[in-house]
């Protein structure tokens, strides 16, 4: 994936939009984009008035994931309506099998269940039935050499991941496979939005030191012409 491609930067921006709109430290954006020229049907506007649109076989993919929201939020959140489910689509019911947050983004990965993924839990200190949780059970299960990164990555897409990868995920390099730009906050017992450091593609850095470096400030989104995807002032 070319850093600084006009079209990634606009999903981008998208992404740095919800996350100043939600003011959740915990939230992460994938990016997907994949160059395709077929077609195919997709449901789009109300959803009790559903019409068809012709898109891409293979469409650019940006998936926003945010903590701990509850079912209201979204009611005070206009550019967040605007911008993502009226150009997008919606979900007239949602499930959730684990309700926890490293089972759950887990799943969200693999497309499977606990028992399925090995991860019960967001550490080894969340139960006493598990001794193992968060990123070290994802990783030692294997989920990283096939999960949805690995999968659209081998079918051609350009992969990124901004914000929170696992619990767990914290004072390291590691970078898993299938992700072209990677920049993973690190998450230990807390996630902090201030004074934290991140692996931005297998480099460690630090931000927020002072109030304007919050996870959820506009200006903690890093200028395209620094490298990053993410654009200041989103």
């Amino acid at each position: 994936m070319r850093v600084g491609n006009r079209q990634h930067g606009s999903f981008i921006r998208t992404c740095g939009r919800f996350i100043h709109d939600s003011s959740r430290s915990a939230s992460m954006c994938w990016s997907f984009k994949h160059n395709g020229t077929n077609t195919m049907e997709r449901v789009t506007g109300d959803l009790s008035n559903a019409q068809a649109q012709r898109v891409t076989a293979k469409p650019n993919i940006v998936f926003i994931l945010a903590d701990d929201m509850r079912k209201d939020d979204l009611t005070y959140r206009p550019k967040t309506h605007s911008l993502l489910r009226e150009q997008g689509m919606g979900f007239r019911n949602a499930f959730v099998s684990n309700p926890l947050c490293a089972p759950s983004r887990s799943s969200i990965m693999r497309g499977q269940y606990s028992h399925n993924t090995g991860v019960w839990s967001n550490s080894s200190t969340d139960s006493p039935s598990t001794s193992i949780g968060g990123w070290q059970a994802y990783r030692d299960n294997g989920n990283e050499r096939d999960n949805v990164a690995t999968r659209l990555h081998d079918a051609g897409y350009g992969t990124a991941l901004f914000g929170k990868y696992l619990n767990g995920y914290t004072d390291t390099t590691f970078m898993p496979r299938g992700w072209d730009r990677w920049f993973a906050t690190f998450s230990a017992d807390n996630t902090h939005y201030f004074a934290y450091n991140v692996n931005d593609q297998g480099t460690i850095r630090h931000f927020g030191t002072r109030d304007i470096g919050s996870q959820t400030s506009e200006a903690a989104v890093l200028r395209r012409d620094k490298g990053s995807l993410l654009e200041e002032g989103c």
